[in-house]
């Protein structure tokens, strides 16, 4: 890909001392074009009829055997493969072989090149320019206290065309996918206001207000104007990107009081509120299809309705200054955070909205913990750590929404040591998932079906940094 980028900025600060402090305007341009290439393919080789033998093979007979490794675990199995190593070293041979031992279809000429021919639904190129302007007032005032901040406005335009292709299976002659250029883009101007406030009740205290409006431009990829029509099902299913996608919006609402003290010491309490609009989510749906002439089930990303994100946020950190000498070098932090809604409203029925979480949003905790307990000098630090998060939705299943996979709650204990014996070298020694805790996902809010543990390692990692000035 490649970028153009321009923009131009101006701040004229007045002189005094009045409510507005200075005033900043600018514009931008950018011209985007990106591209992506996409190749796949497989192959199921016979000889005589029976699938073949992986000694058979040109890769040298040399196969590999996995298995299972968990603690306290017996009788796993185990399973043979190829040395990807091998398959690359003896590519050649490989293509040739498959070229040769496909039964006799169309689509063993796919193994004629060393790469593979462009998927072009997965392929595509893309060109998206932006225009924007902004104008923003630093300003301060006294009503008894000291209150400044920022009011401003951003206006930015879009414009995007991609190019991919349709296509569908060749159900007459039976031979290659049938292929279709295909073109398409969206437009849209977005006005992104913002008010921001900073109450001074001292030194060390303080309370910032905020009303932001923010904008989550579609990913290239699921804007191109690919479709796959599978015309063999009944009914027809197409799987489709989306360039009508629009831009999730959303207002936000944050206030905390905040308190600073000591060496690097502070503590602060906030709330805050956010209500998305447009949230992007991957379904299937049945609809009218113009270019077949009939209803199809369309797996596609769409926008979701309105949504909103309520919660609220401790942390605290320190040095231990209170304890005596170098005991002093100690210190702690603490972070919680609770949302009491954390909800995206997908289209579903009313017998679908009883079932447990259908609205959350995916990716989200009800509540997060983060603790830490540190020790810095100049030459020594050290760091333990840990985190720990409740359940979370992983993604909507908009066909099966009771059966949305969840992932458990999670917890982690990390460490690092760092020592700097010269200003020039640093030695480092990190730990992570030091308890060996695992990862449980299951089907449903509440547990409705297991869908597997992940088990992740404990890793010890050493290293050195050096610098020169």
């Amino acid at each position: 890909s490649n970028e153009l980028i321009g923009h131009l900025d101006l701040t004229y600060t007045p002189p005094g001392d009045g409510f507005v402090r200075s005033v900043q305007t600018g514009v931008r341009f950018t011209d985007r074009d990106t591209e992506r290439f996409y190749g796949y393919r497989d192959a199921i080789p016979m000889l005589g009829g029976e699938s073949p033998s992986l000694v058979d093979f040109p890769t040298g007979g040399h196969v590999l055997t996995t298995r299972l490794n968990l603690d306290g675990a017996a009788n796993l199995p185990s399973w043979y493969h190829l040395s990807g190593a091998d398959l690359y070293s003896q590519w050649g041979s490989v293509l040739s072989y498959l070229a040769t031992n496909y039964p006799g279809q169309w689509w063993s000429s796919e193994w004629s090149s060393y790469r593979p021919q462009a998927n072009r639904g997965g392929s595509y190129d893309d060109n998206e320019k932006t225009m924007a302007a902004y104008a923003q007032i630093n300003y301060g005032f006294d009503i008894g206290v000291p209150v400044d901040g920022t009011v401003g406005v951003r206006v930015t335009r879009t414009e995007g065309i991609s190019h991919s292709a349709n296509y569908r299976p060749d159900t007459v002659n039976f031979g290659p996918d049938i292929i279709q250029e295909a073109s398409g883009g969206a437009s849209y101007t977005s006005v992104l206001p913002s008010l921001n406030s900073i109450v001074h009740f001292t030194d060390k205290l303080q309370l910032r207000l905020a009303y932001t409006e923010n904008m989550e431009r579609p990913p290239f990829y699921e804007l191109r104007p690919f479709a796959y029509y599978e015309t063999r099902a009944n009914p027809p299913v197409v799987y489709a990107g989306n360039p009508d996608l629009r831009p999730n919006y959303e207002r936000s609402y944050d206030m905390s009081l905040e308190y600073y003290f000591g060496r690097a010491g502070s503590a602060s309490l906030a709330a805050f509120l956010k209500k998305p609009d447009g949230f992007m989510y991957y379904s299937g749906e049945v609809e009218y299809v113009d270019q077949l002439g009939t209803d199809a089930t369309v797996f596609q990303l769409r926008n979701a309705g309105p949504g909103e994100f309520r919660g609220y946020e401790f942390s605290v950190q320190s040095f231990f200054d209170f304890l005596p000498g170098k005991w002093s070098n100690f210190g702690a932090s603490a972070n919680f955070t609770y949302l009491d809604r954390y909800q995206i409203k997908y289209p579903f029925s009313e017998e679908e909205a009883q079932i447990p979480g259908i609205y959350d949003a995916p990716g989200t905790s009800k509540s997060t913990m983060n603790l830490a307990l540190y020790y810095d000098t100049p030459k020594f630090s050290a760091r333990l750590a840990y985190n720990q998060r409740s359940k979370r939705k992983d993604f909507v299943w908009t066909e099966q929404p009771a059966y949305s996979p969840y992932t458990m709650e999670t917890s982690r204990l990390d460490a690092a040591l760092n020592y700097t014996p010269y200003k020039f070298v640093t030695f480092s020694l990190e730990a992570t998932n030091l308890l060996g805790d695992r990862t449980e996902r299951y089907f449903g809010n509440t547990k409705y079906l297991p869908l597997g543990p992940r088990y992740e390692a404990k890793t010890y990692q050493f290293s050195v940094r050096m610098r020169w000035d």
